[in-house]
């Protein structure tokens, strides 16, 4: 019983997340603490982002589950924004294992988590991956799905829609 209990006190401490001092991500850029990241267009169906979110006490104010989590996305305005990198944490253990986070300051008064390979994936960050890339059949079916939603947001208009549309499909 004593070892169980000892385990489960250690628990949060074999979760927690290690800070790193650099990161090179999907989209070839290597990012260092103090560098500065742009974001591109929220992803959210409202136009929010949906992988930048209040970071620190404001958002643990924010966990009761009765409340919106949309509530702790980065609004809308913050669309082609620079923020500079104040902390690069890599998630050690549970269900975010390996997950980055960047603890990002966006000249406010709180800091904001960009978790960085969700953001590249849906062009909350720029440069993002060129929508066009597919490897499988399934990839191809996931793609479009993707670019419909980019389009739905407001991030591609028709015509480049239509561009990458096609060339998935052919």
């Amino acid at each position: 019983m004593k070892l169980l209990t000892f385990l489960f006190l250690l628990l949060p401490f074999a979760l927690k997340a290690e800070e790193i001092k650099l990161y090179k991500a999907t989209n070839d850029i290597i990012y260092h603490v103090g560098d500065t990241v742009r974001l591109g267009r929220g992803s959210s169906y409202d136009g929010t982002f949906q992988y930048v979110n209040l970071g620190g006490f404001i958002a643990f104010q924010f966990k009761d589950p009765r409340r919106d989590k949309k509530q702790l996305n980065a609004p809308e305005t913050f669309a082609s924004n620079s923020g500079i990198i104040k902390k690069i944490k890599m998630q050690r253990g549970g269900p975010d294992a390996n997950r980055v986070t960047f603890v990002t300051d966006f000249k406010g008064p709180v800091n904001y988590n960009l978790y960085i390979e969700d953001a590249i994936a849906t062009c909350e960050v720029t440069p993002c991956p060129k929508t066009g890339q597919v490897t499988s059949q399934g990839d191809k079916f996931d793609q479009l799905k993707k670019l419909k939603a980019l389009f739905d947001s407001g991030a591609l208009t028709k015509e480049e829609y239509e561009t990458e549309k096609k060339k998935l499909l052919n």
